[in-house]
Protein backbone atom coordinates (compact mmCIF):
# COMPACT_ATOMS: atom_id res chain seq x y z
CA UNK A 1 0.00 0.00 0.00
CA UNK A 2 1.37 3.22 -0.88
CA UNK A 3 1.40 5.71 1.84
CA UNK A 4 1.62 9.60 1.15
CA UNK A 5 3.94 11.33 3.74
CA UNK A 6 3.86 14.87 2.34
CA UNK A 7 2.29 16.36 5.51
CA UNK A 8 4.58 15.09 7.30
CA UNK A 9 8.01 16.03 5.49
CA UNK A 10 6.43 19.66 4.94
CA UNK A 11 6.90 20.14 8.76
CA UNK A 12 9.81 22.20 9.37
CA UNK A 13 11.22 20.49 12.35
CA UNK A 14 14.88 19.19 12.76
CA UNK A 15 14.11 15.83 14.02
CA UNK A 16 10.83 14.86 10.87
CA UNK A 17 13.35 13.22 9.32
CA UNK A 18 14.40 11.09 11.14
CA UNK A 19 10.59 10.51 12.77
CA UNK A 20 9.84 9.14 9.21
CA UNK A 21 13.01 7.24 9.20
CA UNK A 22 11.49 5.57 11.85
CA UNK A 23 7.89 5.47 10.83
CA UNK A 24 8.25 4.38 6.68
CA UNK A 25 7.98 0.67 6.77
CA UNK A 26 9.94 0.55 3.59
CA UNK A 27 12.72 1.62 5.55
CA UNK A 28 16.77 1.14 5.38
CA UNK A 29 16.45 0.93 8.99
CA UNK A 30 15.12 -2.86 8.50
CA UNK A 31 17.59 -3.95 6.59
CA UNK A 32 21.19 -2.53 8.85
CA UNK A 33 19.45 -2.32 12.42
CA UNK A 34 21.35 -5.80 13.40
CA UNK A 35 24.39 -4.43 11.97
CA UNK A 36 23.86 -0.92 13.76
CA UNK A 37 23.50 -2.22 16.88
CA UNK A 38 26.26 -4.47 17.13
CA UNK A 39 28.58 -1.56 15.87
CA UNK A 40 27.22 0.54 18.51
CA UNK A 41 27.58 -1.59 21.01
CA UNK A 42 31.31 -3.04 20.15
CA UNK A 43 32.19 0.60 19.53
CA UNK A 44 30.57 1.68 22.89
CA UNK A 45 31.75 -0.89 24.74
CA UNK A 46 36.03 -0.15 23.16
CA UNK A 47 35.34 2.87 24.05
CA UNK A 48 34.48 2.54 27.79
CA UNK A 49 37.06 0.19 28.14
CA UNK A 50 39.80 3.07 26.91
CA UNK A 51 38.22 5.73 28.59
CA UNK A 52 38.38 3.51 31.96
CA UNK A 53 40.44 0.72 31.79
CA UNK A 54 43.54 0.90 30.03
CA UNK A 55 46.81 3.10 31.81
CA UNK A 56 48.18 5.69 30.45
CA UNK A 57 50.78 3.22 28.45
CA UNK A 58 48.02 1.50 27.12
CA UNK A 59 46.12 3.77 25.91
CA UNK A 60 49.60 4.96 23.35
CA UNK A 61 49.59 1.13 22.62
CA UNK A 62 45.73 0.97 21.61
CA UNK A 63 46.64 4.42 19.53
CA UNK A 64 49.15 2.91 17.53
CA UNK A 65 47.17 -0.36 16.63
CA UNK A 66 44.52 2.57 15.43
CA UNK A 67 47.19 4.42 13.52
CA UNK A 68 48.69 1.31 11.90
CA UNK A 69 44.85 -0.13 10.86
CA UNK A 70 43.98 3.35 9.70
CA UNK A 71 47.08 3.30 7.36
CA UNK A 72 46.25 -0.26 5.67
CA UNK A 73 42.49 1.17 5.35
CA UNK A 74 43.59 2.63 2.25
CA UNK A 75 44.90 -0.67 0.64
CA UNK A 76 41.07 -1.50 0.11
CA UNK A 77 39.65 1.76 -1.83
CA UNK A 78 36.40 2.39 -0.42
CA UNK A 79 34.99 2.20 -4.33
CA UNK A 80 36.02 -1.07 -4.75
CA UNK A 81 33.46 -2.02 -1.58
CA UNK A 82 30.89 -0.05 -2.81
CA UNK A 83 30.88 -1.21 -6.63
CA UNK A 84 30.26 -5.17 -5.06
CA UNK A 85 27.53 -3.65 -3.07
CA UNK A 86 26.16 -1.87 -6.72
CA UNK A 87 26.91 -5.25 -7.89
CA UNK A 88 24.30 -7.00 -5.58
CA UNK A 89 21.48 -4.70 -6.03
CA UNK A 90 21.47 -4.63 -9.89
CA UNK A 91 21.73 -8.42 -9.77
CA UNK A 92 18.61 -8.00 -7.49
CA UNK A 93 16.98 -5.71 -9.68
CA UNK A 94 17.66 -7.81 -12.77
CA UNK A 95 16.38 -10.78 -10.75
CA UNK A 96 12.87 -8.85 -9.59
CA UNK A 97 12.36 -6.73 -12.08
CA UNK A 98 12.18 -7.74 -15.65
CA UNK A 99 13.17 -4.78 -18.02
CA UNK A 100 9.78 -4.36 -19.78
CA UNK A 101 10.41 -0.22 -18.99
CA UNK A 102 13.96 -0.18 -20.85
CA UNK A 103 12.77 0.99 -24.26
CA UNK A 104 10.03 3.55 -22.89
CA UNK A 105 12.65 4.83 -20.86
CA UNK A 106 15.43 5.70 -23.72
CA UNK A 107 12.96 7.38 -25.82
CA UNK A 108 12.37 9.48 -23.37
CA UNK A 109 15.29 10.80 -22.38
CA UNK A 110 15.55 11.74 -26.36
CA UNK A 111 11.98 13.15 -26.15
CA UNK A 112 12.55 15.64 -23.17
CA UNK A 113 11.08 19.10 -24.10
CA UNK A 114 8.68 18.29 -27.14
CA UNK A 115 5.64 18.23 -24.95
CA UNK A 116 2.66 17.41 -25.84
CA UNK A 117 3.54 16.26 -29.33
CA UNK A 118 6.79 13.89 -27.69
CA UNK A 119 4.26 12.74 -25.22
CA UNK A 120 2.04 11.64 -28.40
CA UNK A 121 5.31 10.25 -29.83
CA UNK A 122 6.29 8.26 -26.37
CA UNK A 123 2.38 6.33 -26.46
CA UNK A 124 3.22 5.30 -29.82
CA UNK A 125 6.04 3.96 -29.04
CA UNK A 126 4.69 2.22 -25.69
CA UNK A 127 1.66 0.94 -26.09
CA UNK A 128 2.88 -2.11 -28.78
CA UNK A 129 5.85 -2.31 -26.58
CA UNK A 130 3.58 -3.07 -23.98
CA UNK A 131 1.58 -5.12 -25.52
CA UNK A 132 4.47 -7.30 -26.77
CA UNK A 133 5.98 -7.21 -23.22
CA UNK A 134 3.02 -8.88 -21.98
CA UNK A 135 2.95 -11.18 -25.17
CA UNK A 136 6.08 -12.45 -24.55
CA UNK A 137 5.61 -13.34 -20.28
CA UNK A 138 2.30 -15.07 -21.36
CA UNK A 139 3.26 -16.83 -24.39
CA UNK A 140 -0.45 -17.26 -25.93
CA UNK A 141 -1.58 -14.85 -28.17
CA UNK A 142 -5.07 -14.40 -26.59
CA UNK A 143 -4.58 -14.29 -22.81
CA UNK A 144 -2.72 -10.80 -23.00
CA UNK A 145 -6.17 -9.69 -24.32
CA UNK A 146 -8.08 -8.50 -21.27
CA UNK A 147 -11.25 -6.19 -21.74
CA UNK A 148 -10.74 -3.38 -23.68
CA UNK A 149 -7.01 -3.29 -23.72
CA UNK A 150 -5.87 -3.35 -27.21
CA UNK A 151 -8.50 -2.52 -29.82
CA UNK A 152 -9.03 -5.16 -33.04
CA UNK A 153 -6.82 -3.45 -35.47
CA UNK A 154 -4.23 -2.93 -32.83
CA UNK A 155 -3.85 -7.23 -32.67
CA UNK A 156 -4.33 -7.80 -36.11
CA UNK A 157 -1.87 -5.63 -38.42
CA UNK A 158 -4.32 -6.49 -41.87
CA UNK A 159 -7.32 -4.81 -40.01
CA UNK A 160 -5.32 -1.38 -39.35
CA UNK A 161 -6.10 0.28 -42.40
CA UNK A 162 -10.31 -0.07 -41.97
CA UNK A 163 -10.54 0.74 -38.07
CA UNK A 164 -14.23 1.92 -39.70
CA UNK A 165 -15.30 -1.54 -40.93
CA UNK A 166 -14.64 -3.11 -37.37
CA UNK A 167 -17.51 -0.49 -35.59
CA UNK A 168 -20.31 -1.72 -38.35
Amino acid sequence: MTINYNLAVSTSKPWTLFKLLLKWRGSIWKAVMLELVVWLMFYGILSIIYRTALSYEQQKTFERVVIYCEARLTYIPLNFMLGFFVTAVTAEIKIYCKYSHVTPIVFESFLTGLGDHGHSLLATVYAPHRLFTVRGQYGIRNSALMGTLPLPYEIDPSLRCYPRALAE
